[in-house]
């Protein structure tokens, strides 16, 4: 399939991803999945945003039980905020998640807002914030591209990740494709794809469902088979 352009890849890979999401068992199970509200969307991406998934879900449960709401974030003293943070090494970030919570109510009534601007002009927020907390508190079709997104894609293509997070305008470009798959991938479905399968370091091209679309996996499980 050398001779299959990049948006066709893209795609036909979409629409493979799509269908293994369909099994639930392959589903990660999170704390912020269940009962899902737009602020532990919100918290949850928040604190993600430089820590693992993992993590997060060890000690989510006790910072939602001692902050339950964006008023009592926003009303958090630091250091306690500081402390419960410390097992996710985010101690920098804490003010920063203080802010947002005093921005949100300042300027929202408290109300996580639905608008990509308005998210975004949370502190701390960026554009893949916002994505994430549109698609996952409020249902929209929009697909958050973070570095794993834009890595597998690189990998599909064969396109470079010119900057090592940001990957590169190409790649960005290509995100748009995933969306026009038909099926498409749920955002979690994408997230959790590139979590168990595309994964940074060893990923399980040997069980990928969108393997014979990929430049990558197919270079690399055809080197195992003949290795």
């Amino acid at each position: 399939m050398a001779e299959m352009s990049p948006k066709a890849r893209v795609r036909r890979a979409a629409r493979s991803i799509a269908r293994w999401g369909e099994d639930s068992r392959m589903m990660t199970k999170l704390p912020w999945r269940e009962g899902r509200t737009p602020y532990k969307v919100f918290l949850a991406e928040f604190l993600l945003t430089r820590t693992r998934a993992d993590v997060v879900a060890r000690v989510f449960n006790a910072i939602l039980i001692r902050y339950p709401d964006v008023t009592s974030l926003a009303e958090a003293d630091v250091i306690e905020l500081e402390q419960l943070l410390r097992p996710l090494g985010l101690s920098k970030r804490v003010r920063l998640l203080v802010s947002a919570a005093r921005h949100i109510r300042e300027f929202h009534s408290g109300e996580i807002p639905m608008d990509q601007h308005d998210l975004e002009a949370i502190p701390g927020v960026g554009p893949y914030v916002a994505a994430a907390v549109r698609a996952f508190a409020f249902g929209r079709s929009t697909l958050p591209a973070d570095v794993n997104v834009l890595r597998f894609i690189a990998r599909v293509t064969g396109l470079p990740m010119s900057h090592p997070t940001r990957g590169s305008r190409e790649l960005m470009d290509l995100t748009s494709e995933l969306a026009l798959a038909r099926p498409s991938p749920r955002a979690e479905t994408l997230i959790d794809f590139c979590r168990v399968i595309c994964r940074p370091r060893n990923p399980r091209c040997l069980i990928c469902p969108a393997v014979k679309y990929c430049l990558w996996g197919t270079a690399t499980t055809s080197a195992d088979v003949h290795g």
